[in-house]
């Protein structure tokens, strides 16, 4: 029986070379139409959402709906639409029907002598500060691991009037915390906003922490029932000016309270018990 020839090894390295070039042309063009669909499938997500908005103010004399998902809950839409690459949306105007995305479409720019006092996408760990716990950054997220409490901290001590706004995503577990007006340390003191579904059957609270040990909640509300607690990216904002702060997630204002204990501060993020939970991106502008 005759025998056919193998490739040589220089075929074979020739062959490789070549998959590489073409794999290396196709790679971005792919990548790049990827993208383009998520922009267009997010922006026809807006225009639905959108829709519903419009007849929810038709029916209710012009008054906007309280958020997103009671427009589901009132049956304007059928499911509430998520942006697929892990944008938040939010009501870009209350006199208006529009709808942004932190991803796509947000139009709220700083003026250019309010630079942001703090930005980091958590690509890396250059400006984080480890105080307890495991952390690590994967896929330009930083997560993290094991269990038990794990918290960072970031920023100037002191910050005084500022507006901090988060992305993140619980996965699993008791929730997360966002420490501001803190000072740092590994015993931490400060302000946290705890987005806790472990606390009672679920929720939004503030409590203030000395030497690490916290308070009961001195301001609290709970999740509203159909809320999307895991596995969905959503906004968290923190306004503290003066002795007033003011708590959003995706847009819709959650607490409201007034306490002077903690006037300036850094800022940071704290889990614990068995919490999984990926951090996509932070800003602190001046208020």
């Amino acid at each position: 029986m005759k025998r056919r020839p193998a490739f040589t090894l220089m075929e074979t390295m020739l062959s490789v070379a070549i998959i590489g070039v073409l794999a290396a042309a196709v790679t971005p063009k792919v990548v790049l139409a990827v993208r383009k669909s998520k922009i267009s499938q997010c922006a026809a997500n807006r225009a639905v959402i959108e829709q519903a908005e419009t007849r929810y103010r038709i029916e209710h004399d012009k008054t906007p709906s309280a958020s997103i998902a009671e427009l589901k809950d009132g049956r304007y839409l059928d499911r509430v639409p998520y942006c697929t690459a892990g944008g938040v949306y939010i009501w870009v105007s209350t006199s208006a029907a529009v709808v942004g995305c932190s991803m796509h479409y947000w139009p709220f720019e700083p003026a250019a002598s309010q630079a942001p006092l703090f930005s980091s996408d958590f690509s890396s760990m250059s400006m984080i500060k480890v105080l307890s716990g495991k952390w690590v950054i994967a896929h330009d997220v930083m997560k993290n691991i094991g269990d038990g409490e794990a918290r960072v901290a970031f920023g100037d001590n002191g910050w005084k009037d500022c507006h901090l706004t988060l992305s993140a995503t619980l996965n699993s577990g008791r929730g997360y915390g966002v420490y501001y007006r803190s000072d740092g340390k590994a015993a931490i003191s400060g302000y946290v906003f705890q987005y806790d579904p472990g606390f009672g059957h679920g929720a939004f609270l503030v409590r203030k922490v000395a030497a690490g040990v916290e308070s009961p909640p001195i301001a609290s509300v709970g999740i509203p029932a159909g809320f999307p607690v895991y596995d969905v990216p959503h906004q968290i904002r923190i306004s503290a000016v003066g002795d007033e702060q003011n708590i959003f997630v995706d847009g819709n204002k959650v607490l409201t309270l007034t306490d002077p204990t903690f006037s300036y501060g850094s800022a940071g993020l704290r889990t614990w018990d068995n919490t999984r939970a990926e951090f996509d991106s932070v800003t602190i502008n001046p208020a």
